[in-house]
């Protein structure tokens, strides 16, 4: 099947006698229907721009999947209704290329500064400087017990999550954080004998606050600080980015700039505050919750995003360099979505077909170069 004529299909430009005649294609072989996936695949890593003659095409492909057993649920062509795009990615660089050890490991820091790294097939006792127990850890998650104690006695603990690796704290109060690659966590142990529940946080975190209305849940940044008494958002204030951005899942939000505290803004479900670091200001957004929680479950959700914010989210989820010397990719913006268990070479030859460009890896860094 001539591959123009499948990408006028996907377009949503072709006659209805061409769409017939790929239709019959498809169903004729499994060799087909895995060359027409394939073929669908790279279509998707075109720029967004072309979105609603995309949208329009998959829907197409829905409906002619819906009423044809033949095509088994396994492959790709079940994401038909859910996005637009489809990109499968993922990178697990460091059995690849172990030339250069890098640090893979999470760490967590002791009020006394001494510290600990947690491997994921760990379960242990987690104890403060003195022994004494202070919750455990299962895999990568920690769990604090909650203990009666005064103020003075409550000591910090800071969670590091490095590149390529997330990480799962529920504090002492029963507050769940997921701490998405990059990030830093810095909380009490105990919150007991505190009038607020204060941690800080550099990088990304979903949180899920236990409801105290007497003790208001605070998470500093220095970008914005976010005050809750009970609800789930997720906060992304890493450095090297030029926005700081809140979602919210449920309950409500104050998001406040760090250094001026007039500088606020309340914040509803499914609603994002985005502040500029540029021109210091607020801007309020309508989003989809679940787009921005997807690292959690290890997907990547890009909607109209530029190529070189997505090819940070990329680095921090595996733990790479990408140096980007194409400028057409990096003047592009794309929608997507990027599945951090498969490989990345996927990603990178995907988007490669429809705009060329050539890439090499050594040592964990990742060249892509502009075609003579």
């Amino acid at each position: 099947m001539n591959r123009e004529l499948i990408y006028k299909y996907l377009n949503n430009e072709a006659t209805e006698s061409e769409i017939h005649k790929i239709h019959e294609w498809i169903e004729a072989s499994e060799a087909n229907k895995q060359q027409f996936i394939a073929l669908k695949k790279a279509w998707a890593m075109t720029p967004a721009e072309n979105a609603k003659n995309k949208a329009l095409a998959l829907k197409q492909i829905q409906a002619k999947i819906k009423n044809k057993p033949v095509f088994k649920t396994q492959t790709i062509l079940k994401y038909a209704a859910t996005v637009v795009l489809l990109i499968s990615v993922s990178f697990y660089l460091k059995n690849y290329y172990n030339n250069t050890p890098i640090e893979n490991e999470v760490v967590l820091e002791l009020g006394n500064g001494n510290t600990q790294k947690l491997t994921e097939t760990t379960n242990k006792v987690v104890t403060d400087t003195k022994g004494q127990v202070l919750g455990k850890q299962q895999a990568n998650q920690i769990i604090y017990t909650a203990k009666e104690i005064t103020a003075k006695n409550t000591a910090y603990n800071t969670l590091k999550v490095p590149y390529g690796k997330t990480f799962k704290v529920v504090l002492s109060d029963s507050t769940i954080v997921h701490l998405n690659a990059g990030s830093t966590l810095k909380y009490p142990v105990q919150f007991a004998g505190l009038s607020t529940r204060k941690v800080v946080l550099t990088g990304e975190a979903f949180f899920e606050v236990a409801k105290d209305k007497a003790h208001p849940f605070i998470v500093e940044t220095n970008k914005i600080n976010i005050e809750v008494l009970g609800t789930k958002f997720n906060l992304s204030t890493y450095d090297n980015d030029n926005f700081a951005h809140c979602e919210l899942m449920e309950g409500a939000v104050l998001a406040t700039e760090t250094t001026n505290p007039n500088n606020s803004i309340h914040l509803a479900p499914n609603q994002q505050a985005k502040w500029d670091k540029t021109t210091k200001t607020f801007k309020l957004n309508t989003i989809n919750i679940n787009n921005h929680i997807s690292w959690i479950h290890g997907e990547l959700i890009f909607n109209n995003m530029p190529f070189p914010e997505i090819l940070k989210k990329i680095e921090r989820a595996y733990n790479v360099k990408i140096n980007n010397n194409s400028k057409t990719l990096s003047q592009q913006h794309f929608s997507g979505s990027v599945n951090v268990k498969e490989d990345i070479t996927n990603f990178l030859n995907l988007l490669k077909i429809d705009t060329p460009f050539e890439y090499s890896i050594k040592n964990n860094i990742i060249k892509i170069i502009q075609p003579h």
